[in-house]
């Protein structure tokens, strides 16, 4: 999926395409598997349906799974040098915590990747990437470009990049968001 967008895309249309996302990736964290490179790079797009058909792509590093993965501008802070999460005092329940905790690297990437369609800007984009890990670090992505988004489309963003781990949502949670909730069934009333 290649991007080059100035002005971000509709509400309906991103939530489409992040339902799609986060369907793949709830069926791979379900499973025990992280994806860990989320970005426009490993999102397929159907060439007859356009967004309606979407393949997440780039699994290739599933079983080589490191601390340390993923693109620059879709990295999650945890990634690049902030404080691991104590997981024997993580405050829920999970299949695994090592997994989950793994896996919401990647929804850190979905959020960023939201972000970027809905507003035609990266969140944290700098000249170099030293700079753009300072801004990851720090975590608060401006939302000036977010004028004409919903307040539910700003909260699953803001969820989704949340410096603290252990409340930024899970892939099913994601799915479960009202944001993803509303879209769909705009979309259902606009067939």
């Amino acid at each position: 999926m290649r991007y080059h967008h100035s002005t971000g895309h509709s509400e309906s249309k991103v939530a489409l395409i992040i339902e799609s996302i986060l369907g793949a990736l709830a069926y791979a964290h379900d499973n025990g598997h992280v994806h860990g490179d989320i970005r426009p790079a490993n999102i397929q797009c159907g060439a007859q349906d356009g967004f309606e058909t979407l393949k997440l792509i780039g699994f290739a590093g599933l079983h080589n799974f490191t601390d340390r993965f993923g693109s620059a501008n879709y990295i999650a802070p945890e990634v690049i040098g902030g404080a691991e999460v104590d997981t024997n005092n993580v405050g829920h329940t999970v299949k695994n915590v090592f997994i989950d905790l793994k896996a919401k690297k990647d929804l850190w990437s979905v959020g960023v990747l939201a972000y970027m369609l809905l507003s035609g800007h990266h969140p944290f984009k700098a000249d170099t990437d030293a700079e753009t890990y300072t801004l990851i670090k720090a975590g608060e992505p401006s939302y000036e470009g977010f004028s004409n988004i919903s307040e539910n489309g700003k909260a699953f963003c803001k969820a989704l990049l949340n410096l603290d781990v252990t409340c930024r949502l899970t892939a099913e949670e994601s799915l479960n968001h009202n944001w993803i909730r509303e879209c769909t069934t705009k979309r259902a009333e606009d067939a």
